[in-house]
């Protein structure tokens, strides 16, 4: 229902009469698909011949070939046609000197300008209908500039076809605006650009979001149904993605992705990050490339379906140029139902700088007869550094034959050092079929790591350390259920408690 309040107790509907009880009493309305006039009395609409001081054009066209109009206001039906989304109540003023912009200013028979009366956002329907042009768009944000003085449109659901570069150079709002597009580029030049309740689609869309100069993006409440790459001072707070996003120095607040997270750069802070059922090939949600922060996220990568020989994992970290902060998220790969031979990681990081702490991270393929390669919630390779501090970390595996199930895997290749920190970590095996084999295992030939403070529990080894690996050292461990606190060439301190 489209009910407006414009001025005092003034109404108008271009749909269906709405119920009186809605309303106070001595409010007018307008029925305008009926051309009627109600005023509300005794808690009912009650039909009146005409408003005081008040006339009804059906379009802008009628007002436009209006002579000798003496009401101060004028009330009209529609842009073209009557319910259009061009309704509207009218002044006017004859302190204007701007033309006729087929919108909020129209010009009578006389010469005389009649000014629409609203307050907050413009709306795009006003102006226009059916699909918008990337020069129309633009072009409407000026006008309203120009004429009322800010730069926040309404769009109304209009589809804007936006298969171009739009840059911004003045701050702007758009609001529950359709963009279809096969490739677009919206630019932020020094100027705080905000897309709010808007809707990003196209079956083969690519959408990119940049700023220049100290510009900033921000992206609200808004749906993008296809890839997109979020740039520096890009700020993205409950938006939904259904493609694969990329986030390159902006800062993603409580998003939802249903496909591939691609993080390059920057911070993200709650939200939910899924991938499920991929089709072919090994399958990640999370991807992290470079020094990015997140926080209070929700990660899964699930698989239930009978795919041979492809890894699931809910976060790939390969930080080569940066230091990776994960903290405080819940992380989970699950493949309830396997083919014979996969592999399962909650975290895998290669090559990278990790600060991982106080996560919950797990790793589950939770079937009682299906052979399963590797289960492992939390897999290091070839780190520069890292610190594994405060995580929970679940291994959940009841398949009782052949195949790794881990809880902390550290490896790494010849002249590659782990420089790994492990402590005060909760690491839980699996009970019965399918125990877990290794809390912590250290893998030739890893070098320059220590466990502290770690709760390791139901699993076969609690710490399994390759016969290769140097310089590994640890305190203050506890091993609860394992058959063996220790393994290899790491021997329980006078710290380390096993029971």
């Amino acid at each position: 229902m489209s009910i407006f309040s414009i001025v005092g107790k003034i109404y108008y509907t271009d749909e269906a009469l709405p119920p009186a009880s809605e309303y106070s009493e001595g409010d007018l309305m307008f029925d305008l698909p009926n051309e009627d006039v109600y005023v509300r009395q005794g808690g009912q609409w009650v039909l009146i011949d005409a408003p005081p001081a008040i006339k009804y054009y059906p379009t802008f066209a009628d007002l436009r070939a209006a002579t000798s109009v003496l009401s101060p206001m004028v009330l009209i039906g529609g842009r073209d046609v009557v319910g259009d989304g061009g309704a509207g109540f009218f002044v006017q003023d004859a302190s204007i000197t701007l033309p006729d912009n087929n919108g909020t200013v129209i010009y009578d028979a006389d010469g005389n300008p009649w000014e629409r009366v609203f307050d907050g956002p413009a709306s795009g329907k006003w102006f226009y209908d059916g699909t918008v042009s990337p020069a129309q768009f633009v072009s409407l944000y000026d006008t309203i500039e120009q004429y009322h003085g800010h730069r926040i449109i309404e769009w109304s659901q209009l589809d804007i076809n936006s298969a171009s570069t739009i840059t911004f150079s003045k701050d702007t709002t758009a609001l529950n605006a359709n963009f279809i597009s096969a490739t677009a580029t919206f630019e932020a030049d020094g100027a705080q650009v905000t897309f709010r309740d808007s809707v990003f689609s196209s079956p083969s869309g690519i959408f990119n979001f940049q700023t220049v100069n100290n510009g900033v993006i921000s992206l609200e409440t808004s749906k993008l149904e296809n890839l997109a790459a979020l740039y520096s001072g890009v700020f993205s707070r409950s938006c939904t993605f259904t493609g694969p996003v990329e986030l390159r120095g902006g800062v993603l607040v409580d998003a939802i992705s249903t496909n591939v997270a691609r993080l390059h750069d920057g911070v993200v802070r709650g939200g939910r990050y899924t991938l499920e059922n991929q089709a072919l090939g090994h399958m990640s949600a999370v991807n992290v490339y470079g020094p990015v922060t997140m926080t209070g996220a929700v990660v899964i990568a699930e698989r239930d379906d009978f795919l041979t020989n492809y890894t699931v994992t809910a976060m790939n970290i390969t930080a080569s140029g940066g230091n990776a902060v994960i903290n405080g998220n819940y992380i989970k790969a699950d493949n309830p139902n396997p083919a014979n031979n996969p592999v399962v990681f909650g975290v895998m990081t290669q090559n990278a700088e990790i600060n991982l702490a106080n996560n919950y991270i797990e790793a589950d393929t939770a079937h009682p007869t299906r052979y399963t390669a590797g289960v492992y919630a939390l897999v290091h390779v070839d780190l520069r550094r890292g610190n594994v501090a405060n995580n929970s970390i679940n291994v959940v595996s009841k398949y009782s034959g052949t195949g790794s199930r881990i809880g902390v895997l550290i490896a790494g290749n010849p002249g590659k050092l782990a420089n790994m920190m492990v402590a005060h970590n909760n690491i839980l095996g699996n009970v019965g079929d399918g125990r877990t084999y290794s809390g912590i295992s250290v893998s030739l030939p890893v070098s320059q790591v220590r466990m502290i403070g770690n709760l390791v529990s139901s699993c076969t080894n609690g710490i399994s350390v390759h016969a290769g690996a140097t310089n590994v050292t640890g305190a203050m461990n506890t091993f609860i259920a394992c058959t063996n606190g220790v393994v290899g060439p790491y021997t329980l301190s006078t710290n380390d408690i096993s029971w």
